[in-house]
């Protein structure tokens, strides 16, 4: 019978190779591959951090087309290596690459502390084209060759992360123990902090609040931030858990806060402010230089050029593979940032006169621009 059938498979099958065989590679090696020990020691404090994203386990509400609409906020949250400390986080309603950065330069700013190397996800908005000079595509055809992504990606031109002396690593794809730190912590937020809201829905996907709660009693984003705000406080304050590795030589138990104190042994120097801004700023595709300069599409419809005439610009006009870096201030996009292919500093590119079209710039704009690009042809031969 097929009852008889499955006890004696049960009895005669090791569960390992039942596992491979039913469920596939990767759920055999969550469930029976080599568990690789992490050593807390294996990096100093402050000189790795791990980033991630998570979910919260309740609804709040934000704005949307002049509506509230009820949401589950996402974290995004960098924690320290050695000590746990959470560094920097930024709340929001979806996890992106800017979320990323905006964590980054939080934790950077609130520490005046920059990390030797982020251990990040692999998913495409951590490994995205602006944090590390490369596609995910690209990074893993050059795996694939046997090549070593890094060597070809330097410090000219690897991305902010480089651009901040920041060594990029990345854990192994659907492997939840490679950050098992920084998702240890999520468990205590999940437990301790998302519980507390009315709103609580439980971590698993498509679920409801446990109690019917209005959209309009719903926490908004900066009633989040506040409380999150107070329970990092408590959480980096507290000693009362039973962590070996946080034990100093006297073996008292430490709190994060106090290991950061007292294990924190140098502090690396700051870049200028004007590398820290470029985390803020939202990053596009490179893009190409035409005769109306660069082009963006900003999701209405209809694309917005910057940088008509700019002698800068000039050089990598209507060439193929002169692709240039641009990033932009959502607040504001009367002007962007462009960075060369190397990811240096090119030039601030004001737009174009309305509707970003060349014949809207007038006559006397048109020869002045001429005049500055001839200028700046004379200066390059001289």
């Amino acid at each position: 019978s097929r009852r008889w059938v499955a006890k004696l498979v049960e009895q005669r099958i090791d569960p390992s190779r039942l596992c491979m065989a039913r469920e596939g590679v990767e759920v055999w090696r969550q469930k029976f591959g080599l568990k690789l020990e992490q050593h807390p020691e294996a990096y100093d404090a402050g000189e790795l951090w791990v980033g991630d994203h998570s979910d919260f386990d309740f609804f709040a509400r934000i704005m949307r087309g002049g509506k509230w609409r009820a949401v589950r906020l996402k974290l995004t949250a960098c924690r320290d290596w050695r000590t746990r400390l959470i560094v920097g986080w930024h709340i929001s309603d979806q996890g992106s690459a800017d979320t990323i950065r905006c964590a980054l330069h939080h934790a950077m700013t609130r520490l005046s502390h920059v990390p030797t190397r982020v251990w990040i996800d692999n998913g495409k908005d951590f490994a995205s084209e602006a944090n590390t000079g490369i596609t995910k595509a690209r990074r893993r055809k050059l795996i694939a060759e046997g090549k070593d992504w890094r060597e070809e990606f330097t410090d000219e031109n690897g991305g902010l992360l480089a651009m901040l002396n920041i060594d990029c690593h990345f854990a192994r794809p659907y492997n939840h123990d490679g950050k098992s730190r920084l998702e240890r912590f999520f468990g205590t937020m999940h437990n301790e902090f998302c519980r507390e809201f009315d709103s609580y829905c439980g971590h698993k996907p498509g679920a409801v609040p446990r109690h019917n709660v209005p959209v309009e009693r719903l926490p908004k984003i900066d009633e989040v931030c506040e409380r999150f705000e107070r329970f990092i406080q408590w959480y980096h304050d507290r000693v009362e858990h039973d962590i070996e590795d946080l034990r100093d030589e006297e073996q008292r138990t430490l709190s994060p806060a106090e290991a950061w104190r007292t294990w924190l042994a140098t502090r690396t120097i700051m870049p200028a402010p004007e590398a820290m801004a470029l985390l803020l700023k939202r990053w596009s595709h490179p893009k190409a230089v035409t005769q109306l300069g660069i082009g963006l599409d900003f999701g209405t419809g209809r694309r917005v050029h910057y940088g008509a005439g700019m002698p800068e610009l000039a050089p990598y006009q209507g060439k193929r593979g002169a692709q240039l870096h641009v990033s932009y201030n959502p607040e504001d996009v009367s002007e962007i940032y462009v960075c060369d292919p190397k990811w240096r500093f090119l030039c601030i590119a004001p737009i174009n006169d309305r509707y970003g079209g060349v014949d809207a710039i007038s006559r006397a704009a048109l020869r002045e621009g001429i005049r500055r690009q001839r200028d700046h042809e004379k200066a390059l031969k001289q």
